[in-house]
């Protein structure tokens, strides 16, 4: 199961990463400073939490396990919310398309791993917690 959640996180950041190279390789516009500076904050607190969920994973120690859960539950709505927001604002007529269309792929996959780093980290903690019984 680790195995699979962690072949699923390595799919997301290729689903990440591929678009926006091509868009940069076929020089496109960049992305919009509004996009740069809401999803920094995100991308940010999704790599601290990462992180933690890493040393937690590593170390077995499962104390943080139900704070990093709900933290990750709440990163999880708040790129729901830029989602929803990018997708009102792609509907706008002075927007870049192709931008706009890269930035919400990015949004849509960094959920995708947020759900699939939390899935590992459930599962780990149920499987060792059953190791012990």
């Amino acid at each position: 199961m680790g195995s699979n959640s962690c072949e699923q996180m390595l799919y997301c950041l290729k689903r990440i990463c591929d678009p926006c190279k091509e868009h940069v390789d076929n020089k496109f516009a960049p992305l919009s400073e509004r996009a740069t500076n809401e999803f920094i904050p995100v991308r940010d607190e999704m790599t601290a939490l990462m992180t933690r969920a890493t040393e937690v994973l590593a170390n077995k120690d499962y104390t943080q396990t139900d704070a990093l859960l709900r933290e990750g539950a709440m990163l999880k709505s708040k790129i729901s919310t830029l989602r929803k927001e990018q997708m009102d604002r792609i509907q706008e007529r002075d927007v870049n398309v192709k931008a706009s269309i890269v930035y919400l792929n990015v949004l849509q996959e960094s959920q995708e791993l947020v759900s699939y780093w939390r899935h590992l980290l459930r599962a780990d903690r149920m499987f060792q917690t059953d190791l012990k019984k």
